[in-house]
C-alpha cells in the first residue's frame, strides 16, 4: 500500500506541474513585470488545477511520512523526474534528449538501490 501511496504522490505532483506549465505557457511570456504576471498566473484555471494537485500531493504525503522512513520515501519523489519527461515529451511537445534520458536513467538506479536497503 506504501507504494501505491507514494506512486500516487508523484503521478500528482508530476500532473501538477504539466498543469502550472500549460497555464503560464498559455499567458505567453512575461511583460509588463513579474508581479502582473503571477496575478494573472494565479488566476488561471489551468495553474489553479495544478496547485488544487499540489495541495493533494502534500496532504498524501503526510500519509507517506507517518508510514515510511522520510530517508526512505523521499528519494522515491525522484521518480518524478522519470514520468515529467514522459509526459513533457508526450503532452509538451517538449524535446526529450539523449542526456536528459542518460539523466533520468541514473536517478532510476538510484532508486532502485535505495528500494533494496
Amino acid at each position: 500500500m506504501l507504494y501505491i501511496m507514494i506512486f500516487a504522490s508523484v503521478i500528482i505532483g508530476v500532473l501538477g506541474q504539466l498543469l502550472m506549465k500549460h497555464g503560464v505557457t498559455q499567458l505567453g511570456e512575461v511583460s509588463g513585470g513579474a508581479v502582473p504576471f503571477l496575478l494573472k498566473a494565479v488566476f488561471s484555471p489551468w495553474v489553479l488545477a495544478g496547485l488544487f494537485g499540489y495541495g493533494v500531493g502534500t496532504l498524501l504525503w503526510l500519509l507517506i511520512l507517518s508510514k515510511a522512513d522520510v530517508s526512505y520515501a523521499y528519494p522515491m519523489l525522484s521518480l518524478g523526474y522519470v514520468f515529467l519527461l514522459i509526459f513533457a515529451g508526450v503532452f509538451l511537445g517538449e524535446q526529450v534528449t539523449p542526456v536528459r534520458i542518460a539523466g533520468v536513467l541514473l536517478i532510476v538506479v538510484g532508486v532502485i538501490l535505495i528500494t533494496r536497503s
